[in-house]
């Protein structure tokens, strides 16, 4: 029954039942562990949906005009939003490792940034930078140019420590932008875009020019194979 609502709550409890009985196994409790024949449970992979180029463009466009014209869209002065926007089409990083970008990782000269932090909300303390990503391993990647001249401008323009600050020049929270971000999707055709989308495509578009192991290396993951089972979508026939 479990299975059918949430695979890996099922996958879980299986392995916690096999583990419960055949701890009284060994004790003499029960005579045989009940649990080792289970049918098995398979887990469904959602197929993976990218965007292509131009739907990307488009909901980049979408994003700029509405956050830009609509007052009660987000508390952000409109070009944070928009250049964090920018930042994850261009890296195909995490949200939170994107608002966790300091000014001492990027380089401006080599045109590269290194991601090795991550921003999050914790209880009863708020928002906080933790010196590591999901995976725990640090990457370095080049910018594409606009990218690249999107930094050059923020950097100009405030000498914060963080990149992309919120208003009052500390850390942006991600839900803060998570938020925005369905405000302007909201009762769209891009109501099913989600940052999580925004790494698909990138991931998508770099296994298409360099290969699954390339994708795997700029969104963070230790082998193509996450990689290619979650992030990139499958060539459709035509």
């Amino acid at each position: 029954a479990m299975a059918k609502v949430h695979t890996a709550n099922a996958l879980t409890a299986k392995s916690v039942l096999k583990g419960m009985f055949a701890y009284a196994v060994r004790h003499d409790a029960i005579a045989a562990n009940p649990a080792a024949n289970l049918s098995p449970i398979t887990e469904k992979v959602a197929e993976v949906r990218a965007m292509p180029a131009e739907e990307c463009a488009g909901s980049r466009d979408h994003f700029v005009k509405t956050i830009t014209t609509k007052k009660d869209v987000g508390r952000q002065r409109p070009s944070t939003p928009v250049d964090v926007l920018d930042f994850l089409i261009g890296t195909g990083v995490r949200p939170g490792e994107a608002l966790g970008v300091c000014r001492q990782d990027v380089d401006l000269n080599a045109g590269t940034v290194e991601i090795n932090n991550t921003v999050y909300r914790a209880k009863g303390v708020g928002m906080v930078l933790q010196p590591e990503t999901k995976e725990g391993d640090d990457r370095k990647f080049k910018l594409p140019p606009f990218c690249l001249d999107m930094l050059d401008r923020r950097l100009s323009q405030h000498d914060a420590v963080m990149v992309f600050p919120s208003e009052a020049g500390t850390i942006y929270d991600p839900n803060s932008f998570g938020k925005t971000w369905r405000q302007v999707v909201a009762g769209t055709d891009y109501e099913w875009v989600t940052p999580k989308t925004l790494r698909k495509t990138v991931a998508t578009m770099l296994a298409n020019l360099l290969g699954s192991q390339a994708a795997a290396a700029q969104l963070g993951h230790t082998s193509d194979a996450v990689t290619l089972a979650h992030y990139i979508q499958r060539e459709r026939p035509t």
